[in-house]
């Protein structure tokens, strides 16, 4: 058996990315069958998968755990610091709290709904709005 990892984004996979590991730990919980490889496929750029190394089993199982341990403290403590300083994921979430963010109402699942600033920096066509939205 082997496990592809199907990626519809222009960007590649970290070196130290998890996706592969926890799939290959899920894997070889759920079934029995051998795993002989570990591939993402590029849909965009690649007409065949592009194989990686197979996780070292004890090793990913160790980082998983210890990284599902720290956000169930985090969730007790109802603390959550980015240990990046910021990250990609964080950004949106930091704009609506310094406040630059339009806050619209909520939404049929109860959630805030926000009007965020799109900072294009090098854009080659002219705006006809001083910004370009994004809903979070």
């Amino acid at each position: 058996m082997r496990i592809i990892d199907f990626k519809t984004s222009r960007g590649s996979e970290k070196e130290n990315s998890l996706q592969l590991p926890i799939y290959y730990l899920l894997a070889r919980a759920v079934q029995k069958r051998d795993i002989h490889g570990v591939s993402y496929w590029y849909l965009d750029r690649n007409n065949s998968p592009t194989p990686m190394d197979l996780p070292d089993k004890e090793k990913a199982k160790e980082t998983v755990l210890k990284i599902a341990k720290d956000v169930k403290l985090a969730k007790q403590l109802n603390r959550f610091v980015c240990k990046n300083n910021g990250c990609y994921a964080c950004k949106p979430y930091e704009k609506i709290a310094a406040g630059s963010a339009e806050y619209i109402g909520t939404n049929e699942y109860k959630r805030d709904v926000f009007i965020l600033p799109d900072e294009q920096k090098d854009s080659l066509l002219p705006s006809d709005t001083d910004r370009n939205e994004q809903i979070l």
